[in-house]
């Protein structure tokens, strides 16, 4: 076989949710389209790298003799895929692949992982230990998924399309917001889980396999067909989101999917001051349920035309096709949203008008569908408000208006060179209204191209700022932050903040979204951090997202210091 060429795919077949979902009592499987690079055994390709050992017995699992990899599984029976390591390597590979895939195809951009040394590969380890339990790990460079003994069989977190979805997430969000990791408000703690769990949910939503199987058997009224009832905000509700979360997984219980069940149930309302919506996984599923409602009322809008006044049935192909382009549209606003997030310092707010502000730059005319418009009332349903908002532009990232130097710009130096932007900041400081003590840095330049569903293309680069200012506890209040009661004077404090900039084409500052190290937030974030005993001496060293994965499945309270 010759080499792929450049901009090929391949079709890789993988579990379309977990082991758990069967039709016509053989579990459900999908497609999945891929870059077809070329590879070597494991899989392993340009960015992404099976290596298949297994702690537990102490096993390195051979690969497939490949340099190409075929979809050798388009038939594959049950038994082949619960016992199969190949196909177990193959299922992780497409999944993260593919994620990676979407990412950088809606962001417009390159995306590198998070590793020392600017290391091109992430590991994935499909049978790393014997524990009900997945995590991704920057230190190891690597994704590790565990297996357990379930009811009957071997239960494999690396079958679930989820979690290796929600994994692969924590590592692609790792290299293009490090400094979410940094510890701070509890909304920062459950970005990063929340975030995940979105992404995948819209990923298993994009399967039109997992969707039909979600709006259960056909309607009696004719085959291939819904009643209009059928098709209520609340009907979806019920039988998609519901009976997906209900079906996902029984066996991984209660490690996974949480998130989803209990954003379904959580009402509307103010759970942000709730104590038990201070844990991070917790919290995070109030911006879960947020966005699944967001979700719900944009697919129903796409349905109109099918369902019309004299109409009592619809198409149920067409049903679920509206309901993956949602999913599908969503989820690409949620990745470009990161780059108008803050470095550092995120709340939900900051979010929200991240989501308003992407989406509008690059499609003007909501009109059709009213994506922004459902997404501001399913936050305000949940009290989040956005950060910025306008009576003209609603929830949107204003345009700065102090005046700005460009004096010593270069327009060109300015889309790639950390240098450059670097003066541009310094030159701009007292705009920005920059602290002088504090020690800043340009952390990345990224120049991005990005393509509107009306073919409209947008450049812009987007460059992340953030600064560090170390101080005394005695010093706060001459910055005007307010010291936790019980802090002592002597106590050593780290202050983070920074500034997202998005030049246009032109290299004209768009956005200037952050916060600086004495903004208004930093009393609430330390009174938070002192409150949890993020300040007790080693307790930055022994944090890992398998730590925080175990303890939310089995409802243990999270400390703060295990930050995302």
């Amino acid at each position: 076989m010759t080499n792929p060429k450049p901009f090929e795919t391949r079709k890789l077949t993988v579990v379309a949710q977990d082991p758990s979902i069967k039709k016509s009592g053989r579990i459900l499987t999908t497609e999945l389209t891929v870059p077809a690079e070329s590879l070597t055994p494991g899989p392993g390709g340009a960015r992404v790298h099976v290596i298949d050992y297994d702690t537990r017995t102490g096993t390195l699992y051979k690969p497939r003799q490949t340099r190409l990899l075929e979809d050798l599984y388009e038939d594959i029976s049950d038994d082949e895929i619960l016992s199969n390591p190949h196909f177990h390597a193959q299922n992780v590979y497409a999944i993260v692949l593919s994620t990676l895939a979407r990412f950088e195809a809606a962001l417009g951009r390159h995306v590198s992982w998070a590793f020392e040394g600017n290391a091109h590969q992430i590991k994935i380890a499909p049978h790393a230990f014997q524990d009900a339990n997945a995590f991704y790990s920057r230190n190891d460079e690597a994704l590790a998924f565990g297996y357990f003994p379930g009811k009957n069989k071997w239960v494999f977190t690396c079958l679930s399309f989820d979690v290796v979805a929600h994994e692969a997430t924590h590592a692609i969000l790792d290299g293009i917001r490090p400094g979410l990791d940094l510890p701070s408000s509890p909304d920062q703690a459950a970005f990063h889980e929340a975030f995940a769990d979105i992404i995948a949910l819209l990923a298993v939503l994009q399967n039109p396999e997992i969707v039909d199987f979600a709006l259960g058997p056909d309607a009696k009224e004719g085959k291939g067909m819904l009643k209009k009832s059928e098709l209520e905000f609340e009907k979806l509700d019920d039988a998609v989101l519901f009976n997906l979360a209900e079906q996902m997984g029984k066996e991984l219980d209660p490690f996974r999917n949480q998130a989803l069940r209990n954003s379904i149930d959580l009402p509307y309302g103010n759970h942000l001051n709730k104590e038990e919506f201070l844990e991070p996984h917790r919290r995070g599923e109030i911006l879960v349920a947020a966005v699944l409602n967001a979700f719900l009322a944009v697919w129903m809008q796409r349905l109109e035309p099918l369902v019309g006044v004299q109409s009592k049935l619809a198409n149920r192909g067409r049903v679920v096709e509206e309901g993956c382009k949602a999913a599908s549209h969503l989820q690409k606003i949620s990745i470009r949203a990161l780059d108008y997030l803050p470095p550092t310092e995120v709340n939900f707010s900051d979010f929200l008008s991240a989501l308003i502000t992407a989406d509008a730059d690059i499609c003007q005319d909501d009109s059709v569908y009213n994506y922004r418009e459902w997404l501001l009332e399913a936050f305000a349903d949940y009290h989040i408000p956005p950060s910025s908002s306008t009576a003209e532009q609603k929830g949107e990232w204003q345009t700065p208006d102090a005046a700005i130097n460009y004096g010593f710009s270069h327009f060109e130096a300015m889309q790639s060179n950390v240098e450059a932007v670097h003066r541009f900041y310094v030159e701009n400081k007292k705009a920005f209204k920059a602290n002088d003590q504090a020690f800043t840095r340009v952390l990345s330049v990224r120049p991005v191209v990005r393509t509107g569903p009306d073919g409209f293309v947008l450049r812009e680069t987007v460059a992340e700022v953030m600064h560090t200012l170390r101080v005394r506890a005695s010093e706060l209040a001459g910055a005007g932050i307010r010291k936790p009661k019980s802090m002592p004077n002597s106590q050593i404090v780290d202050l983070h903040g920074g500034n997202t900039l998005v030049f246009d084409e032109y290299g004209t500052l768009k956005y200037n979204i952050g916060t600086g190290v004495t903004s208004g937030r930093q009393s609430k974030r330390l009174d938070f951090l002192w409150g949890e005993g993020e300040f007790a001496p080693g307790l930055r060293a022994s944090k890992r997202f398998a730590d925080l994965h175990r303890r939310a499945a089995m409802r243990q309270s999270v400390p703060a210091t295990e930050s995302w």
